[in-house]
């Protein structure tokens, strides 16, 4: 039996008062894009001064048309009109926010190109887990995983927990839920990254693992307004997180265009994480990702848990974090 957990915590009004009112809108805009909202920040200095700034304001300052000020001063208007709806939905479903700025903001997830403006966040995590000090792994793959895949992405998972190593995935069917799931088992910290809101567990059917995972201690999170649907576009944005939050990325089975790939090649291509891969058979197309990576040269083959480590204590070498117990 697991020692008593933490037990959920409840929104802290802290938490929430930190991230002021405009860059919870701005996280709130729709039809623009992350990378022009970052540059709204960068030239007016602030959200605040983003919502105070008039149509003049915007066309001279970012050096675009009327009609794009236009268009972006109206959703600037229609976030801010939603605000009370957010924050409604964050109080029904217990949640807080972790904003970049914030000193609770995790280390590793800040090092990424384009960390989220803000985290919604229900449970629970560590500080060790977010000063970069204690070792994090991303495991990923298949939502159908053949019986050696569901077989290794249990041990692995088991073995990562009993070794002080944070689990991070993405909630999904398959292989994420079984590294949850196996993680929670074996009394070890798993945090779920949402690709829908809080309000809206996606898959529904693992509500009951969601909860586990927050009765255990562990944390399930989202960039996402708290009652968004799960939108095909917003995975490869979970995707992002789910390796920006860890040293290194395994994946456990996954065919050639996937998913899974997707969060390997931005943890090696834009995050500077370390990634592997578990080899499987040649004629097996749950394995053809995998492959894929190993014979490309950008994921190491991985072939137990003891080499998943190596392959952790190299990237914890990079941040010069993450004391590894082997």
């Amino acid at each position: 039996m697991c020692p008593a957990s933490p037990k959920p915590s409840t929104p802290d009004p802290a938490s929430v008062s930190e991230v002021s009112d405009a860059l919870l809108a701005l996280d709130l805009v729709r039809g623009v894009s992350r990378r022009h909202l970052r540059g709204l920040l960068e030239v007016f200095g602030g959200p605040e001064e983003v919502f105070e700034a008039d149509l003049n304001a915007l066309r001279e300052r970012t050096g675009c048309s009327v009609s794009t000020a236009s268009t972006c001063q109206k959703a600037l208007a229609e976030a801010w009109n939603r605000l009370p709806v957010e924050y409604k939905a964050m109080r029904q479903v217990g949640c807080r926010l972790l904003a970049e700025h914030m000193s609770a903001y995790p280390h590793l997830l800040r090092l990424i190109p384009d960390p989220p403006l803000v985290l919604r966040i229900q449970g629970r995590l560590s500080p060790e887990f977010l000063r970069g000090d204690q070792p994090s792994v991303a495991v990923v793959g298949t939502r159908r995983p053949t019986d050696y895949g569901r077989r290794h992405a249990r041990s692995f998972a088991s073995f990562f927990a009993e070794h002080g190593v944070h689990v991070v995935s993405g909630g999904a069917r398959g292989i994420d839920a079984l590294v949850h799931q196996s993680a929670l088992e074996h009394c070890g910290g798993t945090t779920v990254v949402l690709g829908s809101g809080l309000g809206r567990y996606y898959p529904a059917e693992h509500a009951r693992l969601f909860g586990a995972v927050l009765e255990s201690g562990g944390a399930v999170l989202s960039e996402f307004p708290v009652q968004s649907p799960p939108r095909p576009a917003n995975f490869p944005r979970r995707n992002r997180i789910v390796s920006g939050l860890s040293l290194g990325v395994l994946v456990i089975e996954a065919a050639a265009r996937s998913g899974a790939l997707i969060t390997a090649r931005l943890a090696v291509e834009d995050h500077g994480r370390e990634c592997g891969a578990l080899p499987g058979r040649i004629e097996d197309p749950s394995s053809a990702g995998c492959l894929k990576m190993i014979s490309e040269g950008w994921g190491a083959s991985i072939r137990s848990p003891e080499e998943a480590m190596e392959l952790l204590v190299s990237g914890a070498s990079l941040f010069n974090k993450a004391r590894i117990v082997r």
